[in-house]
């Protein structure tokens, strides 16, 4: 790769010249950024598909972003995000946007998640998740990082037993293990889900 001064040098019988023009050169292939998706309620999965690439850099559309090559983002919320890949080789690079519809299919969790409710957030260690008795078949906890990783998960019979009555159970979560930052509480019961972002503070 570089720049070079390639000269032309004519001779005849009776004279000589030379022309001479600087010629740049480069090894990299075009880099052609390209991705689909697949998702899973808030969950989506991105797949790479760009050519020539050797590092990604996507923009979620929500205040976070990635650097790897087949990420996975739990959003917040549901809604319209427009998503964007750039991909990079040693000297160039491209970018392309989808606009991707995050959803709820299937699943009632906006009603679910009037039966609960999460607190301190943030909080510095113990987390309160307060349920609605009625919503308590199967329940389990899990807790993802921004990359979309599961880090934490607990069965219901595993969880710590604050306080019960007729309309509401409470449970405690002890986060003390977690460094600060942001992460994704996903509480199941049965078929329904509630998702909440919360903030971890020590």
């Amino acid at each position: 790769d570089g720049t070079y001064n390639v000269c032309l040098i004519v001779n005849s019988g009776c004279g000589t010249d030379i022309l001479c023009s600087p010629v740049t050169v480069t090894s990299c292939a075009q880099v052609i950024a390209a991705f689909n998706y697949s998702d899973t309620a808030l969950s989506v999965y991105f797949n790479d598909l760009s050519v020539n690439a050797g590092s990604w850099s996507w923009d979620f559309d929500d205040g976070f972003s990635s650097v790897s090559q087949y990420p996975t983002h739990i959003y917040a919320v549901p809604g319209l995000y427009t998503v964007c890949l750039t991909a990079y080789s040693a000297c160039t690079s491209d970018t392309t946007c989808m606009d991707i519809t995050v959803a709820v299919t299937g699943i009632d969790e906006q009603t679910f998640g009037s039966f609960m409710d999460v607190y301190p957030n943030p909080t510095d260690g113990l987390l309160n998740i307060s349920i609605h008795s009625e919503v308590l078949n199967d329940l389990s906890v899990s807790i993802y990082n921004l990359l979309g990783e599961r880090i934490f998960h607990v069965e219901g019979s595993e969880l710590h037993l604050v306080s019960a009555n007729s309309e509401k159970t409470t449970f405690s979560l002890n986060l003390d293990d977690l460094a600060s930052g942001t992460y994704f509480l996903k509480v199941q019961s049965d078929d329904k889900f509630f998702m909440e972002q919360i903030i971890f503070s020590k």
